[in-house]
């Protein structure tokens, strides 16, 4: 494995006496074409083509405004190369200008007093700079981070390595080509024949620093789908469990919501039953001191008779009666016809009162004469039945000297 251009030279030249029958996977060549493939039998690899017009289309995504691209390069060999392409990818596209910022004619010192007034529609593409006028050698972990601190507008490049706070760019990515180079080596070595491997020519990706990006204030959502960003912190736990935060905080809102409701409801059905259980301590009041025999019935039995009922059918506690057969109150032989009246009235619904007449029991024995009227009402517990009994004995009696006097002026 090789990488750079210097490593393919060398191999180039001495590959017979060195590694003969070995194939060869490079990576970081520049400026590779297919020819340099054919000198170089039995090799595959990925070839390191710098996409300064790409930077320069991000640049435009990014900042709109710019109509100057400054480049900063020098006159080494790979520097003025790499100068070139930015200024021939600068004059291809139209409403962008460049300026040179070259180590031939600056010294460092010179080069950050330029940075400082550089105007705001101006973005600055750092190539190289690794000797100025003066002849002095510079190194990019010392220089760029110099060129970066004073530069009134933004900084970018076309490799990872000179990524030292600018803002980034579609990068030349060492590790990534060092990673694609690996793949077509394991591949070799599980019997790939290099021929059918073709050479790579997609490694470079666009990679920001976060600080960078922050500090110019650039809108993170324009950046590519695949960008990588640098120096990110890392993520809140709200920003790492954003899903999960809202499901809880959905899930909370929601069981807040029922809590709230089922207390409305609550109150509501608490004043509701109270209004009811006055209403009906009212009725039972009503009843209990009314002057007419009166019962209150469900399912057949008793479940509250008044003073006027107690006394007509000879109990002496009101209440003491509650519990009983409401048939009970009825002489045997006409239990059955009001069993069969009162299931008919059942039958219908009972939605109208009834009313008939009857024979009942005081005590145990004594029959008398009886009216009945019952009606259906409605109580918070459900359903009852409300029956009126009045002792029409002396109706009877007035009714028979009725009839009686009629049939004396008949025979008169």
């Amino acid at each position: 494995m090789l990488s750079d251009n210097s490593a393919f030279d060398f191999i180039e030249t001495h590959r017979q006496e060195l590694f003969p029958s070995s194939p060869v996977v490079f990576c970081g060549i520049n400026n590779y074409s297919e020819a340099m493939h054919d000198r170089l039998a039995q090799s595959t690899g990925v070839a390191e083509y710098k996409e300064m017009g790409a930077t320069l289309d991000l640049i435009r995504r990014l900042h709109p405004a710019t109509r100057t691209i400054a480049i900063i390069s020098d006159q080494t060999g790979t520097g003025a190369i790499d100068g070139a392409l930015v200024e021939e990818a600068v004059s291809e596209r139209d409403g962008l200008a460049s300026v040179s910022l070259s180590g031939a004619e600056l010294s460092l010192t010179e080069l950050l007093a330029r940075l400082r007034d550089l105007p705001p529609d101006t973005v600055v593409f750092f190539s190289s700079f690794w000797r100025d006028r003066t002849g002095e050698a510079h190194s990019a972990d010392d220089t760029i981070p110099l060129i970066v601190e004073p530069s009134s507008v933004p900084i970018y490049t076309h490799a990872d390595t000179f990524l030292l706070g600018g803002v980034g760019g579609v990068l030349v990515h060492g590790r990534t080509q060092g990673q694609l180079a690996g793949e077509m080596a394991a591949q070799l070595l599980q019997g790939t024949p290099p021929e059918i491997i073709p050479v790579s020519s997609q490694a470079n990706i666009p990679v920001f620093d976060y600080q960078a990006l922050a500090s110019w204030r650039i809108d993170e959502s324009l950046l590519p789908n695949n960008a990588v960003i640098l120096s990110q912190p890392p993520p809140s736990l709200y920003e790492r469990y954003t899903s999960l935060v809202w499901s809880v905080v959905a899930t909370f809102i929601v069981l807040l919501a029922l809590i709230v409701g089922l207390f409305a409801n609550i109150g509501f059905r608490r004043r509701a039953e109270n209004a009811l259980r006055q209403s009906e301590e009212r009725f039972r009041g009503l009843i209990e001191m009314a002057p007419v025999p009166s019962v209150l019935g469900r399912d057949g039995r008793c479940l509250y008779t008044n003073r006027a009922f107690a006394r007509l059918f000879k109990s002496t506690v009101s209440g003491e009666l509650d519990g009983w057969q409401l048939i009970s109150f009825i002489a045997l032989e006409e239990q059955g016809t009001v069993s069969r009246l009162i299931s008919t009235w059942f039958e219908t619904g009972r939605n109208e009162p009834v009313h008939f007449d009857s024979i009942g029991i005081k005590g145990y024995d004594a029959l008398f004469p009886c009216g009945v009227n019952a009606s259906t009402i409605k109580l918070s517990d459900g359903h009852c039945t409300l029956v009126f009994v009045q002792d029409i004995s002396e109706r009877r009696r007035a009714e028979a000297e009725r009839e009686k006097l009629q049939m004396q002026l008949l025979h008169a």
